[in-house]
């Protein structure tokens, strides 16, 4: 399966990694993490239901699953030939409220 990453995926990355190296001032350590995410999401080319629905782990009725990775929820769809990658949120966040609130975009 091809790996996708939606706009917003993309810009949760970014956000990750500026407030690690930024705020934090640890480059190194959102280095680290981003490769970290970045593994666990080309392991789901392969083993694309590794992941549990978002109707299993939130009860909210929305296509698609989610992985837990460090203190990071990847949250994605599955479609015939691609993976693609909707949302990677802070699990210290409120997941719930922003899962509910958030249209799933097409890949």
């Amino acid at each position: 399966m091809k790996l996708q990453f939606t706009s917003s995926a993309i810009s949760d990355l970014k956000n990750i990694s500026s407030y690690i190296s930024d705020v934090l001032e640890n480059p190194a350590a959102a280095q680290q993490l981003l490769s970290t995410l970045m593994t666990a999401c080309t392991r789901l080319k392969d083993h694309p239901y590794l992941g549990v629905t978002l109707k299993q782990k939130y009860g909210i009725r929305k296509e698609g699953y989610c992985i837990a990775c460090n203190r990071h929820l990847i949250v994605y769809k599955i479609n015939p030939t691609t993976v693609s990658i909707i949302r990677i949120l802070d699990t210290r966040t409120d997941c719930l409220h922003i899962l509910r609130a958030f249209p799933m975009e097409k890949s």
